[in-house]
């Protein structure tokens, strides 16, 4: 893709930017601790119950809540998670589960219960968190990855970047209805555009 192209992508990404923001509330930056897990959290040695301090700060930056709102690494896990007020539960077949599968059951069990306890307290303590990593939950909705995407479009170039954009050009109407806005494209593809674009990628 020539330079010119590329150029006229992030173009396009700033005409459409001002209506695919998330709301302003989990738009404000924010410094979130990036590896927070056991190994970096020092606790009071007559109260363990008390945070002493928390080491690994070198890695952090202020960016929009909605791009770093995740998981604590503490308690994060790559197990299938049920989102919102969902109790994670074992296997429905536990009982005829040979005894290694239902170790392994447990241990997913109690690392997905502690991830639950993490996503409700913060519910209750920092909604802000919870929301700002609901906004970006949808895997359907193309503004949910361009914003990660944006950023890396000079070393992995543009057409990822430009996928999206199509997506949001053809799902204009869904991302501005859902803020009952009703504005007109400031985007477009010619269906022979989307087509080649479409070629290309898969190629």
């Amino acid at each position: 893709m020539a330079p010119e192209d590329h150029v006229q992508l992030l173009q396009k990404f700033l005409a459409v930017l001002p209506h695919v923001l998330p709301p302003a509330e989990i738009t404000r930056p924010a410094l979130l601790h990036q590896d927070l897990h056991a190994d970096n959290i020092f606790v009071d040695k007559d109260d363990p119950t008390k945070i002493s301090s928390i080491i690994d700060w070198q890695a952090l930056y202020a960016a929009p809540l909605f791009l770093q709102a995740k998981f604590a690494s503490v308690v994060d896990c790559d197990d299938p998670y049920p989102w919102g007020a969902v109790q994670p539960e074992l296997p429905q077949d536990f009982d005829d589960l040979p005894e290694p599968e239902k170790a392994l059951a447990k241990e997913a069990f109690h690392r997905l219960r502690l991830k639950k306890f993490y996503e409700l307290a913060s519910r209750k303590f920092n909604p802000t968190l919870i929301r700002a990593m609901d906004a970006i939950r949808d895997d359907n909705d193309p503004t949910n990855f361009i914003f990660h995407i944006i950023g890396h479009t000079a070393t992995d170039g543009p057409i990822p970047l430009r996928e999206l954009l199509i997506q949001i050009f053809e799902k204009w109407d869904q991302i501005t209805g859902r803020n009952g806005v009703k504005v007109r494209c400031p985007i477009s593809f010619t269906q022979e555009e989307i087509t080649a674009a479409r070629d290309q990628a898969q190629a």
